[in-house]
């Protein structure tokens, strides 16, 4: 938290919903947390997922863009 405070980067903290599991499973792959947290960025149209595993969310990079954190 304290790098985005530094950075001037909004941020905003969301739950994951039942619809956000629904959403990951019909992606026809094994479940896990970086589909949850793609499929909560797409629902909630954040402008960005940042992470260093860009390779993990190439299944929703044409809904939002995935940038590694020294791309930000």
């Amino acid at each position: 938290m304290k790098w985005f405070e530094m950075y001037g980067h909004k941020i905003k903290i969301f739950n994951f919903e039942n619809e956000d599991i629904i959403f990951a499973k019909n992606l026809k792959l094994p479940i896990s947390w970086d589909l949850v947290h793609a499929s909560v960025a797409v629902r909630t149209n954040c402008d960005v997922i940042c992470t260093w595993n860009v390779k993990d969310f190439d299944l929703i990079a044409d809904k939002i863009d995935i940038l590694k954190p020294d791309q930000l």
